[in-house]
């Protein structure tokens, strides 16, 4: 089921609710290419998400340390482990010859990552809001 954008999710800053929106829609087009069943696609799609993925938290890290957020360091630990989870999925997924074991594998990644995300949102980078609300 496609992810949507919900006010609940605003962290306070334009430029992180807008990279949100664009990995929402990122996740959105992975679901798409599977329920296609397009490998082409889905693989492209993976790898458009997973690029803005690292972008992003290079941007929110450097949007961490410039307002001295508490828990920066922790923060990072989180998007280190997920970058290393990510770049193992997405090579075993490039590995993968069989179409069936790849859009079963490009499902389980889908699903890890849907969750991932809005947990990830809703429960870590929102609490940079008090912050942002300072300024």
């Amino acid at each position: 089921m496609a992810v949507q954008w919900r006010g609940a999710m605003t962290t306070g800053s334009p430029v992180l609710d807008n990279d949100h929106q664009i990995l929402i829609g990122l996740l959105n087009e992975v679901e798409n290419a599977i329920d296609n069943h397009s490998m082409t696609v889905i693989g492209s799609a993976l790898e458009d998400l997973l690029q803005y993925t690292v972008d992003h938290f290079e941007r929110e890290e450097l949007i961490q340390a410039q307002l001295h957020y508490s828990d920066a360091k922790t923060h990072k630990k989180l998007h280190d482990d997920l970058r290393n989870q990510v770049i193992h999925l997405n090579e075993s997924f490039k590995a993968l010859t069989d179409k069936v074991q790849k859009k079963e594998l490009a499902g389980e990644i889908h699903t890890f990552l849907n969750a991932w995300l809005v947990n990830h949102i809703m429960q870590e980078d929102i609490k940079i809001r008090p912050l942002l609300n300072k300024r």
